[in-house]
């Protein structure tokens, strides 16, 4: 049995059959396994439910909660209202560390020991990750996707306890998973994903790509952008990060595209003080950069 505190994982899935027992291959063979694995099935119509089934009886750790099927796809507030079912479901006292999985990604066996022995080295950790990849179907090799060091994969993140209380739970509205980070910094808490070997997964379906498509997922990006208040300087830098991926000039637009379209309609946007504070960070982190801006307001904690 592990020394380390236990962690309980939630993951929200849907007609994830492709792809679910690559992940659970992965997270059954961690060297620190978690205490409690809840998926939750968000009304799948594939194979995903007689999957899990099988799971959940040969593994008393697995909890499987099964949910109706919406009409649609919601992305973000469906992934973040699944999250949260499967939550009510745990007495969150029980655990240090607080899970939140996709059911599309393949860990590496020291993932979980890995991240929790740095947060139990540094306590003011509150939110990580490790560094995403995905396989170029064109090429074969994986390509890193691009995400900066002072924010954690919405994939795979894991939250200290007093952190994920701190920020109130996660936002059910797209870009939650960048809402969470900025939320947690502003609380005092140190946000990372890792750039180490032993964190880098694999991620089965490239973030960003939509269950659409990789235009409409960069579309919904830039209306994230919108949502968070971002400016539209920044919002063109945040384009320009993304002419690394394909399709280079098209996806970069798509982000362009997606928040103007949502600053027209005068979308929703996160609270004025959050608002306020998220400006702060993007517009500093245009004139001196992404590290020194976190180095900065790290300070502060």
């Amino acid at each position: 049995m592990s020394s380390l505190p236990p962690y309980v994982l939630i993951s929200p899935c849907r007609d994830e059959e492709a792809y679910l027992e690559h992940t659970a291959t992965s997270v059954l063979a961690q060297t620190h396994a978690p205490a409690l694995w809840v998926i939750v099935d968000d009304g799948s119509t594939d194979g995903t439910a007689r999957l899990l089934e099988g799971y959940a009886r040969a593994h008393d750790t697995i909890r499987v909660i099964t949910l109706p099927r919406r009409a649609e796809r919601s992305l973000g507030k469906g992934v973040v209202q699944a999250f949260e079912a499967g939550l009510e479901t745990v007495d969150t006292g029980a655990y240090a560390y607080i899970g939140k999985l996709d059911m599309d990604v393949v860990l590496p066996p020291g993932y979980y020991e890995t991240l929790i022995r740095l947060m139990e080295e540094r306590p003011l950790l509150g939110n990580v990750s490790g560094k995403a990849y995905f396989v170029d179907d064109r090429t074969g090799r994986e390509i890193d996707e691009v995400v900066a060091d002072d924010f954690s994969v919405g994939a795979a993140k894991l939250y200290r306890r007093r952190c994920f209380a701190d920020i109130g739970g996660l936002s059910d509205c797209v870009m939650w998973d960048g809402i969470d980070c900025y939320a947690s910094r502003r609380c005092g808490w140190w946000v990372r994903s890792v750039p180490a070997e032993e964190l880098r997964f694999l991620h089965l379906r490239p973030m960003g790509s939509s269950h659409q498509s990789i235009i409409v997922g960069r579309k919904r990006h830039g209306r994230g952008l919108y949502h968070l208040g971002s400016s539209f300087p920044f919002v063109l830098a945040a384009a320009a990060r993304r002419v690394k991926h394909p399709p280079v000039v098209r996806g970069a637009v798509a982000i362009v595209q997606g928040y103007l379209k949502a600053r027209l309609a005068r979308e929703g946007q996160v609270p004025a003080d959050l608002r306020s504070y998220i400006r702060r960070y993007q517009h500093l982190s245009l004139v001196i950069g992404k590290r020194r801006t976190m180095q900065r307001f790290e300070a502060r904690s």
